[in-house]
């Protein structure tokens, strides 16, 4: 009997990858990740000062929704030895009250929180920018802050040589404690800026009044001078790239460098008052390169720098 031949088996298991192609698809990965991966940061970057610039908008509008209440003027930018009682605009613009227990900002408040509510250490939070610390919340004004209002504001101010060192005058109460009326600067008002993005302190603390002349002392305690990027609290914050957003007192708001809001006629009083934000790395030294100081309200009550 003949034997039926058997066909021989063609059948293979299938083939894995070699090493090679599997170092060629990690370098393939690799080289997209390199490109995207900066790309989504500047993406996420870009939502961030965009979503920054809309909660200054809106702290423009309460501005100005206070000031319409309260005979034209703005809430003060607080600090700085009050005195009581206090006067009609002597409010100062981030006041709120906190709850001990849930550590929430709750409905009361003065100045500009009746008019922006949405304040707190979450997603719906607008008093800050959303590459700030969170508050932490040991004082109320830390609560999900990190604007603060530009000291010159008020209807009469003794300069930063007086307030750098000591409380204001006696005489200058109730003026120092009063908002200023921006149609009185003579700058215009969009000229002049009202609110910044300011240094916090490492734990979320922040300044609620400033300018680039002004220099805060060591807090105390466990809260640094300096901030999580190694600015000086009180400063204005290089949040965006190297920049920083402002409103200005019509309103308006700008992203910009910090160096730009004030000019080479004023460098020398940066340097003597806050020379650790001008000498502060990365960036430094910081040089005033702009048209115009946009911190001086040029009000006759008010001694500048």
């Amino acid at each position: 009997m003949t034997p039926v031949p058997v066909a021989p088996n063609t059948h293979r298991p299938p083939r894995g990858f070699t090493l090679t192609e599997i170092l060629v698809a990690i370098g393939v990965l690799a080289i997209l990740a390199a490109i995207l991966f900066p790309i989504l940061f500047q993406v996420r970057n870009a939502a961030r000062r965009v979503a920054c610039q809309s909660n200054l908008m809106q702290f423009g509008i309460a501005f100005k929704m206070y000031a319409a209440d309260y005979d034209g003027r703005f809430p003060n930018p607080g600090g700085r030895e009050f005195r009581q009682p206090l006067p009609r605009n002597g409010a100062a613009w981030y006041s709120a009250t906190r709850d001990p227990i849930t550590n929430r900002v709750t409905d009361s408040g003065t100045g500009v929180f009746p008019y922006l509510r949405q304040r707190g250490n979450g997603g719906s939070n607008l008093w800050s920018c959303p590459n700030a610390l969170p508050g932490s919340g040991r004082r109320q004004y830390d609560v999900g802050q990190n604007f603060a209002m530009n000291d010159y504001l008020r209807a009469a101010h003794p300069g930063q040589a007086v307030t750098a060192w000591g409380a204001p005058p006696a005489s200058y109460w109730p003026a120092f404690q009063t908002g200023i009326n921006p149609e009185v600067l003579e700058a215009g008002p969009a000229g002049v800026i009202l609110l910044f993005e300011v240094v916090q302190s490492r734990t979320g603390g922040v300044n609620r009044d400033g300018s680039v002349y002004f220099s805060s002392p060591n807090l105390g305690g466990s809260i640094s001078r300096y901030g999580a990027h190694g600015l000086p609290i009180g400063a204005p914050e290089e949040y965006h790239s190297g920049n920083s957003t402002f409103l200005f007192c019509d309103g308006h708001v700008k992203t910009m460098k910090p160096a730009f809001t004030w000019t080479t006629a004023t460098q020398a009083a940066v340097e003597r008052f806050n020379s650790a934000y001008v000498n502060a790395q990365p960036g430094a030294p910081r040089r005033g390169s702009g048209s115009q100081d946009l911190w001086n309200p040029q009000a006759s009550a008010v001694t500048y720098p």
